[in-house]
């Protein structure tokens, strides 16, 4: 009887001792604002896929663009004539799974900082190869799908940044 009631109470003092580090650690508690901020990057993020993303000048074609699910297949190519504005892509996915990753949500805020960075630097290029032969042609404008693209990786660190917020406020 001794022992069942010894066993008993070392149970429930771990059960209350799990309960206050649990407690304590709110960082696993999402806010929110976190997850709205999360869900709405990754919306926008496919949205920009089915829009046009850039204007180029073409003999051929005054009015030629490019579209946001073509450029994230073959965007990657842009990184062998400098242009690195395509790595936003992968380094916002790594935002986006580090914001719902308990342990690793300290990240969020670095690769979505990168992420918006590389995805401004796009801007910053008058023209872009745009044909097989290496042809380049003047960028005219930016369509919507680039807008919300950049629209993604800012609330992506937006969110990053409200959680940092949090969970740091949950420590005092």
């Amino acid at each position: 009887m001794n022992f069942d009631l010894e066993h008993r109470c070392q149970t429930e003092l771990l059960r209350d001792r799990n309960l206050k580090s649990i407690q304590g650690r709110n960082f696993l508690r999402r806010s929110p604002w976190v997850t709205a901020c999360g869900a709405a990057s990754i919306l926008l993020f496919v949205a920009s896929l089915t829009q046009d993303c850039f204007y180029i000048d073409r003999p051929e074609n005054s009015r030629a663009w490019s579209n946001g699910f073509g450029l994230l297949m073959v965007g990657w190519l842009g990184i062998l004539t400098g242009i690195y504005s395509w790595l936003a892509n992968p380094t916002l996915l790594i935002a986006w799974l580090t914001l719902w990753s308990p342990a690793h949500r300290r990240y969020a805020i670095g690769a979505a900082g990168i992420a918006l960075l590389l995805a401004l630097s796009f801007l910053l290029h008058d023209d872009i190869m745009s044909d097989e032969a290496g042809n380049r042609s003047k960028i005219t404008a930016y369509g919507p799908g680039y807008w919300l693209w950049i629209g993604s990786t800012a609330l992506a660190l937006m969110g990053s940044c409200l959680q940092a917020g949090k969970a740091c406020c949950d420590e005092y």
